[in-house]
Order: structure tokens, then sequence, then C-alpha cells
């Protein structure tokens, strides 16, 4: 037999493996479950309503009069006749119902499934910019991800929302890659479905416009590229055209959450603007650089690209003091995030780099991929351009956000995890390539140590703590 079709014969049956035992596993885990959140039940309620009902049946007002009568407060949607969301994840669960009969594990289905199929799709993005090893590398490590379990074991919506997303990178970096230009539709399409499982589905659409405004301008005159941008949007026009039947012209002005995608830019305008200078002066930086080919630098230029990663990496170390105690937390074995059914002890006044500072105590592995996220790189680097773009839109959209919760950046996970894995086997090569003896041991021992480490610490938070699913906010 070939070699090369043992290796692929070899890839596919351990991609079978992990997405089997993390369907089985995952599964298991949620029936075994101590208590479910409220938006399970929504989401359970809304899916048998439309299979009893129709259509008519996509609101959350028989259970919010339900939850009243007990005298629990409730935010005003769960009385409007329409849900805030659009409906692509509940017409799922319907659908599910349809097939595995009106059960709460129906339902479960649905989010179990987008999110054990992640692992196989981060598996095919890490190949194709870069290799098998980081492809099966970034598969293994979603496969143990503490926030990829969680919310697969929870009838929550976004596993649909971040495989939709990252099925929609997918096509576009093979777009990229190939000569088919149909790629970006399909790039379109795919996003299109991850806008209509959650608004925020468009925030890789916006990854890839910014992707382009940086680091491939001649995009922008690919006409099929110009429909995959517009699709999203047109994708959504039936449940706008909904919401026009349902409320009248007051649909999308008084949209709950249209609304308030508006309202964070106003309540976050400084961090707007601050983030808007970085980029032009990135942007600007870039233009004067990428002129120069092998020239010497002239004496007017600002800054070397070696001083400006040395800049990133003062940046870095800056950072690293505001996240010293989530850094310790996760260089201590024995340390577990900490977990609630309430929201408020969990993110209560905080700051702007919660999401950074948990996913570190989650996997030493994000403390890789803020590193590699954040760090200045010379050159044409396209592979990792596109990860850093997808990542950085998604979070800096949910910093802004500020309504911190651990599951909104699901999205955002998969292309961090690439830019962990490719990091560490980055820096693990040139250890490696180190002439001398005693220098390669220890650079190439001492990477070995952070993987082993970052495995046995992450697997130790699944057993205690993402397994047992006894908590709604992490």
């Amino acid at each position: 037999m070939h070699p090369e079709t043992v290796k692929k014969i070899g890839v596919t049956v351990f991609l079978g493996l992990l997405t089997i035992s993390a369907f089985l596993i995952r599964l298991e885990n949620f029936k075994n479950s101590p208590a479910r959140s409220i938006d399970e039940i929504v989401y359970y309620r809304m899916g048998k309503q439309i299979l009893q009902e129709g259509i008519s049946g996509y609101n959350t007002i028989p259970y919010g009069r339900e939850m009243a009568a007990t005298g629990r407060p409730l935010p005003p949607y769960f009385f409007e006749p329409l849900f805030k969301h659009p409906p692509l994840f509940t017409f799922l669960i319907t659908l599910s119902m349809k097939i595995f009969g009106p059960l709460l594990v129906s339902a479960e289905y649905i989010s179990l499934l987008f999110g054990v199929f992640l692992i196989p799709l981060v598996y095919i993005l890490g190949a194709l910019l870069f290799n098998r090893r980081i492809g099966l590398l970034s598969a293994f490590f979603l496969w143990i991800d503490p926030v990829t379990i969680i919310c697969s074991q929870k009838v929550w919506m976004e596993t649909t929302v971040a495989f939709f997303t990252l099925l929609s990178a997918v096509f576009f970096a093979k777009g990229i890659k190939s000569n088919s230009d149909w790629f970006f539709i399909l790039s379109g399409l795919s996003s299109g479905l991850a806008v209509n499982t959650k608004y925020p589905g468009i925030l890789i659409t916006v990854a890839f416009v910014f992707y382009a405004s940086f680091y491939d301008k001649d995009l922008f005159c690919n006409r099929k590229f110009q429909i995959s941008l517009a699709l999203p949007f047109f994708s959504l026009l039936p449940w706008m055209y909904w919401n026009y039947r349902v409320y009248g012209l007051k649909s999308i002005p008084q949209h709950e959450e249209i609304n308030a995608l508006f309202k964070i830019f106003p309540a976050k305008w400084t961090l707007v603007f601050l983030v808007g200078i970085i980029l032009t002066a990135v942007l600007w930086l870039k233009e004067r650089f990428s002129h120069q080919g092998n020239a010497a630098r002239p004496a007017t230029e600002p800054l070397p690209p070696s001083s400006l990663k040395k800049i990133s990496i003062l940046f870095l170390l800056f950072l690293g003091i505001f996240l010293r105690d989530n850094l310790l937390h996760s260089l201590q074995f024995n340390h577990l995030p900490f977990v609630s059914w309430a929201g408020g002890v969990i993110y209560a006044g905080g700051s702007s780099l919660f999401y950074i500072g948990r996913l570190i105590e989650y996997s030493f592995l994000y403390a890789l991929a803020f590193i590699a996220l954040l760090i200045y790189r010379s050159g044409h680097d396209p592979e990792v351009a596109l990860l850093r773009s997808s990542a950085f839109i998604i979070l800096i959209f949910y910093i802004m956000w500020g309504n911190y919760q651990s599951r909104y950046i699901l999205a955002a996970i998969p292309f961090l995890v690439i830019l962990g894995v490719h990091f560490w086997t980055e820096n693990f090569e040139k250890a490696r390539s180190l002439k001398s003896r005693l220098v390669y041991v220890l650079g190439a021992g001492g990477w070995t140590a952070v993987m082993i480490y970052t495995v046995a610490k992450t697997y130790a938070i699944d057993l205690l703590l993402s397994y047992p699913n006894d908590m709604c906010y992490f």
C-alpha cells in the first residue's frame, strides 16, 4: 500500500476516534447533568412548540408566563410574539424532534453534533493552511478543550454558530489556495447559516474584509468574493420579513438584539477609537514596509520590523502583568477555574481582559495562542493572517459587548487553537534545528514539557469540571 494512502487512512481513523468518542462521552455527560439552564429549556420548549403549532410557536410566551407566575423577573423578550434570535437553531431542534421524538435529548443532539463536528473541521483548516501535523494536534486540543466540551453538553446555539463560522473560514481558505473562486460563494453561504443562527455569525465575514484590507486587496476585485460578502445579509431577508409581518415598520428600530449591537459602540467609544488608531497605524506601517523588497531601509523610516517585534513583545509583557493571576492559575496543576450557576459572580465587573484570562486558565495553550495573535510578524504570512483576523474580530466584538460569558467566544476558539499549536510547533522545530546538542536537548525538551503539561492540566480540568457539567456560567 502506498505510504500516502496509509497516512490518509491513519488520519481518518484518528479523527473518527476523536469525533465518535467526543459524541459518546459528551452525550453521557449531558444525560447525567444535575440541572439545566433557562436557555436550554427555552430552546427545547420552542422546538416542541414549532413541532406542534408550526412556526407561530417561535416564541417564549408560555414559558415566560410560567416563570413569571413564580415571581421570577424576566427580560421583556420573553413576552414578545417572536423570539429575538434568528430561527435556524430552533428549526434544527424541531427537525431532530421529528426524527427522535419531542425529548430534551433530541434538542441536545443539535448542539452536540455541531460541537463534535468542529473536531474534523479544525483539522481540515489546520492541514489546509499548514500541514497534517498541525491539523491533527489542533483536532486533539479541540477534543479536550473545556469550553467546547461544556458548550456541546448544553442545548445552546454557540456550537452551531462556531461550526458554520469555521466552515466559512475553511471555504475561504480553500478559495485563496485554489484556482476556484466558487469556494468564496460556499464561504458566503456558510456565513449566512451562521448569521441565521445568531447575528454575531456575521463576524467571520467582517474578518474576511479585514483580511482582504490588510493582506490581499486584490480580493476586492474578485466578483465571487464580492458576492460572498453580500450573501449573509441577503440570507437574513426572510427573517427580517418575518419580523416585519409580526411587528410592522417598528420591527428593526425596536428589535432588542439589533439595538444592543448599536448601543455597545457609544458605550465603548474609547476602545473603538483606540483600536481604530492602532489598526490605522499598523496598516500604514505595513504599506511602508511592503514596498521595501530587499532594498536598504531609507533613513526616514520610523521603525524597522525588528523594532516592531520588540515593541509587540514589550506589549505582551505589559499585558502579562494584568494577567499574572490567570497565568499563575494555569501553571498550578491543582487549580480549577471558578464556575457557577449564578452569572453575576463570574463576570460582574469583569475587565476587558476577561476572555483572555479565562481561556488561559482553561488551557495554557491559549497563552501561546494569544502570544501568536499579538506578536508582530514581518513578511507575508497569509495563513497566520487569516487565523489572526478571524480570532481578533470575534474577540474584539465580544470584548466590546461586555456581557462576559465564555460560551460567547466559542467561534474564536478553533482559530486560537490552531494559532497556539502552530506557535508551539514553530518553536519546537526551531529548537530541534539548533546545532548545539545541549541547547537542542534543553529547547526541544522544554517545549515538549510545555505540551505534556498543557495536555495533562487541560484534561484534568475536563475530568473535574467540564464532564460533570454542573454549571451555567464559566
